[in-house]
């Protein structure tokens, strides 16, 4: 798509947050994937997952908005 400007790297900001979050989330199943899993086990590793996400939360949200008021201009 032609009509789309080049994204410059985001360099001066630091995303460790989010490879952080990544890494302690990967082995959790997304999307399709959740629909070869037992509800018994779904129940049990959300609120896992839930728990990982609260932790990150604020953290996440905080640097996405720094990412949105530094591209926002």
């Amino acid at each position: 798509m032609f009509w789309i400007n080049e994204i410059d790297p985001l360099e001066e900001i630091d995303l460790r947050v989010f490879s952080a979050y990544n890494s302690e989330t990967i082995q959790f199943p997304i999307g399709t994937e959740r629909l070869y899993c037992d509800k018994t086990y779904l129940i049990r590793i959300d609120k896992e997952l839930d728990k990982l996400t609260s932790q990150f939360k604020d953290e996440i949200i905080t640097k996405c908005f720094e990412i949105i008021e530094k591209y926002s201009n």
